[in-house]
């Protein structure tokens, strides 16, 4: 692994939405905190040791509660591996019920395997913080425009713009590639048939979510928001539960 200097690096900063109250909940002799420790060992891994041992993508990640400042160095390999990781982990927890809300940006930044520090942290925190109002990961624009030079298109498949205007990480492409599979008939839908259930059990997490969300506006459109680009994903697929209720 490449010594750390302070250089050029995509960061990115990424917070459970919700879990702090799942942290006020904790009572002493209860079996939750279990469930805490297992969601917090997801977020403090972002990338498994595949990922971590491509090339020189230095993927590298440092948290704190329920947040993970995570990095790579500032190439197509370093973009690539980040996203990846980026994917795993939201897909992961999402299975899980939680949703998660983040920021990728590129920017000077030093990071080792005790600290993280830089501008670049700083405007990915302070992105998540104050601009990435719903439940994805925001992709600043230099970092879209990068990932475009790098395959030679304008935007990658792995690059979405919300209507309110910011990019996004596409995390449902793989999803949205299931669904095509199934439309596909044998042998793609076969085989794209064995990660359904992970996809109905995701389905009824999200529901669960939404339905518990209408008491609360504020958390409301954040779950609305998420429920409406699972269901535009899902499409016609009638093998994939789509989310309901009012506004999807």
């Amino acid at each position: 692994m490449p010594k750390p200097t302070y250089e050029d690096r995509y960061c990115a900063f990424v917070d459970i939405l919700g879990f702090t109250d799942h942290i006020r909940s904790l009572r002493r002799g209860t079996g939750q905190f279990l469930v805490v420790r297992d969601l917090l060992r997801e977020i403090h891994s972002p990338g498994d040791a595949l990922l971590k041992s491509v090339g020189n993508a230095d993927l590298r990640a440092q948290s704190i509660s329920d947040a993970v400042a995570v990095s790579a160095i500032a190439t197509r390999e370093g973009l690539s591996v980040l996203c990846a990781a980026l994917v795993n982990l939201t897909m992961k927890l999402l299975h899980d019920g939680y949703f998660v809300r983040g920021a990728v940006c590129k920017g000077l930044l030093y990071h080792d395997e005790q600290m993280v520090f830089g501008e670049a942290l700083l405007r990915a925190y302070t992105l998540e913080y104050q601009v990435v109002r719903f439940p994805r990961i925001m992709l600043t624009s230099d970092v879209v425009k990068d990932a475009g030079a790098y395959i030679d298109k304008e935007r990658p498949t792995f690059v979405q713009q919300a209507q309110d205007g910011p990019f996004f990480l596409h995390v449902l492409l793989r999803l949205g590639l299931t669904v095509a599979a199934l439309h596909s008939g044998p042998p793609a839908a076969t085989s794209a048939r064995i990660n359904l259930q992970y996809y109905k059990d995701t389905a009824r997490k999200i529901q669960k979510r939404f339905d518990e969300s209408v008491d609360t506006p504020r958390h409301f459109e954040k779950v609305q928001w998420f429920a409406r680009y699972w269901n535009t994903m899902v499409g016609d697929c009638s093998e994939i539960p789509k989310i309901r209720g009012p506004g999807v």
